[in-house]
C-alpha cells in the first residue's frame, strides 16, 4: 500500500497459522482467535484474488497485546492519523450485541473510556467512530453509513488536529471535533473484530486490508486506494 503505513494488515493468514503478519513498518504480527475465523475468505479488493478472513460474530477476534513499548500506540495519541479498514457485513443473527466492532483500541467504561472505537450499530443501522480522552467522548455517524448485508466498504477515519472525518469508499461522510488529544494508554490491547477487554460485539463478516496511518490522509489519497481495489 502507498503512502506509508506504519502498521497493514492483510487478512490473508494461510490456513493453521494463528497469526496476521503485519506488512507495515512496524511488523507487529496479531493473533487470531482459536474459533471463529474463516480463513481464505473472499476477498474485498477485485483488482487481485488476495484472500481476507471471515469472523463469525460470535467468537472471532484478533488482538495485539500492547504494552509500553508498543509503538502503535503513537497512532492514536498523535494528533493527525488514519485509520483505514475494508468490512462486510454478513449475519446480524450471528451472536448478540448492539454494537459490532470492527477496531477497539481503548479500554475503561462510559465516559471514563480512553481510546478510539470504530463499529456498526446495530439500532441506528449506521458505522460509526467513537473517540474518548478519558473524561468525556465524541460519537461521529457515518451520514451515509449503512453497511448493507454482503457489501464491501472501505472505511477511513482521519484525525487532523481536533478534526476527525469518516470517509466511505474515498468519499467524505461525516465530520466531528475533540477538544483534546488522547492521553496515553500504553496498557490497552488492539482489537479487532470485537471489544478490547470484554466480549460480546462481536463482527459479523468479513474484515480486510486494515492499515493505519501516522499522517492525515487527504481525500486524493484515499480516492487512490478505494480505486486500486478495482471496485
Amino acid at each position: 500500500m502507498a503512502d506509508g503505513p506504519i502498521a497493514y494488515w492483510r487478512m490473508d493468514t494461510a490456513n493453521g497459522k494463528s497469526t496476521i503478519d503485519d506488512h507495515g513498518s512496524l511488523n507487529l504480527p496479531l493473533t487470531l482467535s482459536s474459533s471463529g475465523v474463516t480463513r481464505g475468505y473472499p476477498s474485498a479488493l477485485e483488482s487481485e484474488p488476495d484472500p481476507a478472513l471471515g469472523f463469525d460474530g460470535v467468537t472471532g477476534v484478533a488482538t495485539l497485546t500492547a504494552n509500553a513499548s508498543t509503538p502503535l500506540a503513537f497512532a492514536s495519541e498523535n494528533d493527525h492519523w488514519t485509520i483505514e479498514a475494508w468490512a462486510k457485513r454478513d449475519d446480524l443473527d450471528a451472536g448478540t450485541g448492539s454494537f459490532r466492532y470492527v477496531v477497539d483500541y481503548s479500554y475503561g467504561n462510559a465516559n471514563a473510556r480512553a481510546g478510539y472505537i470504530f463499529y456498526y450499530d446495530v439500532n441506528l443501522d449506521q458505522m460509526a467512530f467513537e473517540y474518548c480522552d478519558g473524561s468525556a467522548c465524541i460519537r461521529i455517524l457515518a451520514t451515509v453509513g449503512h453497511a448493507p448485508l454482503g457489501e464491501w466498504h472501505m472505511w477511513s477515519i482521519v484525525k487532523a488536529g481536533p478534526e476527525i472525518d469518516i470517509y466511505r469508499d474515498g468519499a467524505f461522510e461525516n465530520k466531528g471535533v475533540t477538544p483534546t488529544a488522547m492521553g496515553a494508554r500504553p496498557s490497552a490491547s488492539f482489537v479487532i473484530g470485537d471489544e478490547e477487554g470484554a466480549s460480546g460485539h462481536h463482527w459479523p463478516g468479513g474484515l480486510d486490508e486494515i492499515a493505519i496511518f501516522d499522517k492525515a490522509l487527504d481525500a486524493s489519497a484515499l480516492g487512490k486506494h478505494f480505486a486500486a481495489s478495482g471496485r
